[in-house]
């Protein structure tokens, strides 16, 4: 090193002059063009990122790499020949799904995960656990809750978590009668992960139809 100084010392008038100064610079642009040209870096998911030369990277993506789907499912509810169907929901806080009903559509988000004191009416007091609160759409309708949800706004609920298998008290449902056909929907909290921040919701739905009336 201190041999390259001193020769650049001895030699400071020829570096510096005109013809220094663009032999040195061709120098320089050559080797490192050729490193730009040839350097690459392969990515994650087959994706393959090239370093351009204004240090800036490009992503390019092979084209039969699948971009990631929504997070948001729409579920198609199938009812069986005995007139309902029980679904289990997995739905991440601040996400939700939807389900086709017959003609209908019902929404099912999960707004947050608490862990807090909730009324049991089973222990006729307070106990600590999880819940959720979860927002219901079913196109119009109202949207009812049992005895120990707490109703936070218009077709939404906070419903703890049925932890002591006590459906009817922690159950969310709506329902409609005609003269000719019953549909009904409820929803209850079967587990909650706190750390993945997730709900597991239990769904009912019931359709029947050739109501006879009296």
């Amino acid at each position: 090193m201190a041999k390259l100084i001193q020769l650049i010392i001895d030699n400071k008038e020829w570096i510096f002059s005109g013809i220094g100064v663009v032999i040195i610079a061709g120098i320089i642009r050559m080797i490192f063009s050729k490193k730009i040209r040839h350097q690459s870096i392969k990515s994650g998911h087959s994706s393959t990122n090239i370093q351009a030369g204004d240090g800036s990277t490009v992503t390019v993506l092979p084209i039969s790499q699948k971009i990631s789907s929504p997070t948001h499912i729409t579920n198609p509810i199938n009812i069986d020949k005995k007139g309902g169907v029980i679904y289990l929901a997995h739905i991440n806080e601040g996400d939700y799904q939807e389900f086709i009903w017959g003609a209908s559509t019902v929404r099912v988000a999960i707004d947050e995960i608490v862990k807090e004191k909730f009324y049991f009416s089973r222990l006729l007091g307070e106990k600590e656990t999880h819940g959720a609160i979860v927002d219901i759409s079913t196109g119009g309708g109202l949207v009812y809750g049992g005895s120990d949800c707490k109703k936070i706004g218009v077709n939404k609920y906070l419903i703890p978590l049925n932890e002591m298998d006590d459906e009817e008290p922690c159950s969310v449902y709506a329902y409609h009668v005609s003269k000719t056909y019953f549909d009904f929907f409820r929803v209850y909290v079967d587990h909650i992960n706190p750390h993945g921040r997730r709900a597991t919701l239990n769904l009912f739905f019931a359709d029947i139809r050739n109501i006879k009336s009296s």
